[in-house]
């Protein structure tokens, strides 16, 4: 307008820096309330300072930057992206697209509904193929449920592929499907050496959980599973968007609405900011999780089928509310074993919070190496190396004889007990678990006893049938499995006690696939042409209970062969890495900004100045290893949540730190010091 070309003929060069400044103050705090992602933080941020910044966005900053820095932001991420969602900006050196990737004169050969681990090993798989890919994710993040996946992944790498089937199809039980468990079981070892290579994951450690005849689940040995394997591919990704453009498209914040036949193919519809954008693609992959979080929904597929647990806690994040397959039903798929809702036994009751519906998981692990379940008489009450439900089954069971301790822990609340030597064998796990004050350490028997208030004799008695039981190789409860090393159980011993409540972990119902997941139609069971489901989106692998550790290996295995089966139209290159490749092979898909070591001249920071920066409106300041880091931007896209950022605010969070990712996983997130703590 001529009102406009007056004022931008006016300014000078002083007025464009005070309007910059303005702008990018906005962005900052836009960024730091959660407005922004980081995604769309750097380009917005390019918009303003890199290309310069238009005269409208200027225009724009004079008037709202100031009072109303969320709206400006979110608009001047429209005017630098040509869309409200949040999207990776590509690196400069990129080429330019004449059409964005899933726009009707750009068709993606597949579009991938859900960024948890699922969707990333069938998005990286296809990626490697030379496919191109867009995928879209609720979350400011990727990694959904699967990044806090604690115990392990399975594998037939070194024991039998006929004892996975045994196991997974025990725990199946009478929906059981043989060519799914066989796909899972045979597709495991090939597949999951596969993920260790090409993301560059640590899985050297291996054990035996409940529901195991061997040990088989590797996780880790210095991290957290799912963090470790998820943050790594993540990595990837993201790389790969900057990279990329042309071949790889990630919107995140996101939230998929629908999805068509239509077009090239598929036509997936989402919303961001209230505004519907539609990709095209050739195929369609659901990864989108179940729906173990969505009691509160409209339509609530977990009331509908299972409104037994409408009070039941959940370990399971607010984003898994079964969007894709209430999308996919509508299409016409089938829905199999629905009704079938996995509890698991050992979800932490925060003694700050007990009746908080959202729990830490207490991971499988701390009961295979030795941890035990204790009533309010201090008594044992199941196997606690059986399988989920019959563990499960066995705390309903001693709430109705009234052995579950009282108010104000939550209905069928019990005790888990380590002695040192079983906590020494998941010191990674227990150390967490300690500093967020759900386990507390007790000096001996006596010490059990009045944390938990029961009697000392009785503890005296437990304890000591379980010696005996372990020299005998079975117990009362037909246990047969005792974990070498953390026996006998000592009364002089330290321990870590606890409290647990059986949660809702994981829906085993979903989408009906075939072997090669495609979905299957409600009408004759047969494929929907193009039409895929992965990952705990699908159902029918687990049957009527998941074995611990097949779920990131069902999201490894149907993920990968996704990725390699799913047609593509011809390459625009080269595969970028050979079948067994390993990340390193790859230029560019594994880089990330180092983190910037400090200079000479980097300031000397106190811990009394530290302690001072524990909000976002002091800026969040966290010590690690030595270098002080402002998190206050990650808050709200950190994969655990963010009291992972505040509850370390202003203090030496190391140690926090360490319990869960390796050092080297700092190194890689781009994180600059802004100074060293003061030693």
């Amino acid at each position: 307008s001529r009102a406009t070309q007056e004022a931008d003929t006016s300014w000078e060069a002083g007025d464009r820096r005070a309007l910059l400044d303005v702008a990018l103050g906005a962005v900052r705090r836009a960024a730091s309330s959660g407005a922004l992602s980081s995604g769309a933080e750097e380009a917005v941020l390019r918009s303003l300072v890199v290309r310069p910044a238009s005269d409208a966005v200027l225009l724009l900053a004079k008037h709202y930057a100031k009072d109303r820095p969320e709206l400006f932001a979110t608009l001047a991420n429209e005017a630098a992206s040509s869309g409200p969602w949040t999207e990776v900006a590509s690196r400069p050196s990129a080429p330019a697209l004449a059409a964005p990737l899933g726009s009707a004169a750009a068709a993606a050969d597949a579009v991938v509904i859900g960024g948890g681990l699922a969707g990333m090993v069938a998005t990286i798989t296809l990626l490697d193929r030379g496919a191109s890919v867009v995928m879209i994710e609720k979350q400011a993040f990727l990694g959904g449920n699967s990044g806090k996946a604690s115990s392990g992944i399975n594998a037939a790498l070194e024991t039998s592929v006929e004892s996975l089937v045994k196991d997974t199809t025990k725990s199946a039980g009478s929906l059981a499907r043989p060519a799914l468990i066989d796909r899972l079981a045979i597709d495991s070892a090939p597949h999951v050496d596969w993920l260790r290579n090409r993301i560059s994951v640590d899985l050297s450690m291996r054990s035996q959980l409940g529901g195991h005849t061997v040990k088989r689940t590797l996780r880790p040995s210095n991290a957290f599973v799912g963090a470790e394997i998820t943050f790594a591919a993540g990595q990837v990704l993201k790389a790969m968007a900057l990279d990329r453009p042309h071949q790889f498209r990630l919107l995140t914040n996101s939230k998929w609405t629908g999805l068509q036949q239509g077009g090239a193919g598929w036509r997936a519809t989402l919303t961001a900011n209230g505004t519907e954008v539609v990709v095209e693609a050739r195929s369609a992959i659901i990864a989108s999780g179940g729906f173990g979080h969505d009691a509160k929904e409209v339509e609530s597929y977990l009331l509908q089928h299972r409104p037994d647990l409408k009070d039941f806690p959940t370990t399971l994040g607010p984003q898994t509310t079964g969007d894709g397959l209430k999308i996919a039903k509508a299409l016409g798929a089938k829905l199999v074993d629905m009704d079938r809702v996995q509890l698991h036994p050992t979800g932490f009751v925060d003694r700050k919070k007990p009746q908080e519906s959202l729990k830490t998981l207490a991971a499988e692990l701390l009961r295979g190496v030795g941890g035990l379940l204790l009533d309010r008489n201090g008594k044992r009450f199941t196997d606690e190396l059986g399988t989920r439900q019959a563990a499960v089954n066995s705390e309903l069971a001693a709430t109705k004889e009234g052995r579950n301790f009282p108010p104000p822990f939550p209905d069928r609340s019990f005790a888990l007990v380590l002695n040192g030597k079983a906590a020494a064998m998941a010191d990674r796990h227990t150390t967490l678990y300690s500093k967020k004050g759900l386990l507390t350490k007790v000096q001996g028997f006596d010490g059990i006893a009045d944390y938990l208030n029961v009697s000392v004799d009785a503890l005296y008695e437990t304890f000591g049938d379980y010696n005996e039981a372990a020299k005998a190789g079975h117990d009362a409860f037909n246990r047969t499995v005792f974990p070498a090393g953390h026996w006998p159980v000592e009364e002089d011993e330290e321990f870590l006690v606890g409290f647990i409540v059986p949660v809702i972990h994981y829906t085993m119902g979903g989408i009906a696939i075939d072997p090669d997941a495609h979905v299957l139609s409600e009408s004759d069971e047969q494929p929907i042409p193009g039409l895929y489901a992965i990952g705990e989106a699908s159902g029918g692998v687990h049957g009527d209970n998941r074995l611990a550790g097949n779920s990131l290996l069902e999201c490894t295995v149907f993920g990968r062969h996704v990725g390699l089966t799913l047609p593509i139209a011809q390459s625009q290159h080269s595969s970028l890495v050979a079948e067994a490749g390993s990340a390193a092979d790859v230029p560019g898909l594994t880089e990330a900004a180092a983190s910037t070591k400090p200079e000479s001249g980097v300031p000397v920071i106190s811990a009394e100045e530290l302690s001072k920066h524990k909000t976002r409106e002091q800026r969040t300041w966290v010590a690690l290893y030595g270098q002080v880091y402002d998190l206050t931007d990650y808050i709200d896209e950190h994969p655990g949540g963010p009291e992972a950022v505040t509850d370390v605010a202003g203090i030496d969070g190391t140690e926090h730190f360490a319990a869960v990712h390796n050092r080297e996983m700092l190194e890689s997130m781009g994180f600059e010091p802004i100074g060293t703590l003061a030693g």
